[in-house]
């Protein structure tokens, strides 16, 4: 009785044995501990995190501007009626003295 239970133990440690070798086996033909593969994947992983980094960055200098959009809209809406203002006072003084001009040239 004692010896069929010792025969389970040794098949059993064995195929522990075995599965395990595999495993160690199947990690080293992976590659996994391949400085050049390792390298590769960092380098990639930092392009990754270099272009995640860049385009939050530039959603928040975009959400920025258009906060500050929006925080001097009114202010830009008066400034561009005062232009307008402007540019029309200058175009009735630019046909006044084109009517004079026009007048004395007569």
């Amino acid at each position: 009785m004692m010896q069929t239970n010792h025969h389970y133990g040794a098949v059993i440690g064995f195929l522990i044995f075995i599965i395990l070798g595999a495993v160690i086996l199947g990690v080293f033909v992976s590659g996994a501990f391949d400085p050049e593969k390792q390298a590769i994947i960092n380098l990639k992983n930092a392009e990754t995190d270099y272009i995640r980094a860049r385009h939050a960055q530039e959603l928040a200098i975009s959400q920025a501007e258009t906060d500050a959009a929006i925080a001097n809209a009114p202010a830009m809406a008066g400034f561009v009626r005062k232009q307008k203002a402007l540019e029309i006072e200058q175009q009735k003084q630019d046909f006044a003295l084109t009517s004079s001009i026009k007048k004395w040239g007569r």
